[in-house]
């Protein structure tokens, strides 16, 4: 009768068992067998700024009980970079935002080589940082308001951005630029512009500046004294020219008088001053000018002066 035999592999022993079946079984060595690591990149979510760290969670071991050491491979978007063969660690200067990153590790021990544990992460982006500022910080409405914005990006993407002013808390349509005209603004209003910034990478950023509109003064471009060659016993207006208030607020005049008799100076007028010096205080040889001061009220402008006259004889 012939025999039957047959072979078990038995990869935790290393051994490889013959048996026949007469009961014998004979011993034969074999080489060692080295278990795939389990493997994982230290951050599950990178950001640019940050080192990729393949961990080794659960180690290879050697069916002999012998020491493992490991080997690296990294691939960037499926392309292999050899620069970093078996080195753990890819540092954040290769990265960039979107970019999917692999590692492949496996243990050896001499010439013989395990399967390989893999993890594969995304790069994420880190988004950009926005300051924004309204400039004058004293705005009335003759000044435009200056939008100054200052963006910074951790990987120097290019940024986008986008204005919305809001007057009084409420959007104001077609109004999208860095600068908004002073046409478009009065006393009191609030204004708030609103910057989203937005990279290349869609990372987004929101800055937020805001002011008031202030009070204007008014103001004067001209006195002019009417009649302009007086005699003597009439009466002399002072009489402004170019006064506005740039909100339109209604504008009182301050006036004063001075007369030069020749021997002293005076404001010999009434109080307080009007706007015409009457004919009592009108005499020849009297040298006249007037000065306007513009008030709406809170504000004052600027004093405005008017040319001097030399009154005359009067006529017969």
């Amino acid at each position: 009768m012939s025999k039957l035999s047959y072979v078990l592999l038995l990869p935790i022993t290393g051994c490889i068992y013959s048996t026949s079946n007469d009961e014998t079984a004979v011993a034969e060595d074999t080489e060692a067998i080295i278990s795939s690591p389990i493997v994982s990149i230290e951050s599950q979510a990178p950001s640019s700024d940050q080192d990729l760290n393949a961990l080794i969670l659960v180690p290879s071991t050697s069916s002999d009980g012998g020491r493992v050491d490991y080997r690296y491979r990294w691939w960037q978007n499926e392309v292999e970079v050899t620069d970093i063969s078996d080195q753990p660690t890819v540092p954040y200067e290769m990265t960039v935002p979107d970019d999917i990153w692999r590692v492949e590790v496996w243990g050896w021990q001499g010439d013989l080589e395990g399967f390989p544990g893999e993890d594969d992460v995304v790069v994420t982006n880190l988004p950009p940082s926005v300051t924004v500022s309204l400039e004058p910080e004293y705005a009335v409405t003759l000044d435009d308001l200056v939008t100054t914005t200052i963006v910074e990006d951790p990987e120097l993407s290019e940024v986008t951005l986008n204005y919305n002013w809001y007057r009084d808390g409420v959007l104001v349509e077609d109004k999208e630029n860095a600068t908004l005209s002073a046409e478009q603004t009065a006393r009191d209003e609030s204004w708030t512009v609103v910057v989203d910034a937005t990279d290349e990478h869609g990372g987004t950023a929101t800055g937020v500046a805001s002011l008031s509109i202030q009070n204007s003064a008014p103001y004067l471009v001209g006195l002019v004294l009417d009649p302009s060659d007086p005699e003597a016993g009439v009466d002399l207006g002072c009489v402004p020219v170019g006064a506005e208030d740039p909100d339109g607020d209604e504008i009182v005049f301050n006036y004063q008088w001075t007369l030069n008799t020749g021997s002293s100076s005076c404001n010999c007028h009434e109080d307080p001053p009007p706007s015409i010096l009457t004919s009592s205080f009108v005499s020849e040889g009297y040298v006249i000018s007037c000065e306007a001061t513009p008030t709406d009220g809170e504000l004052s402008g600027s004093t405005v002066y008017s040319e001097e006259v030399t009154v005359g004889a009067a006529s017969d």
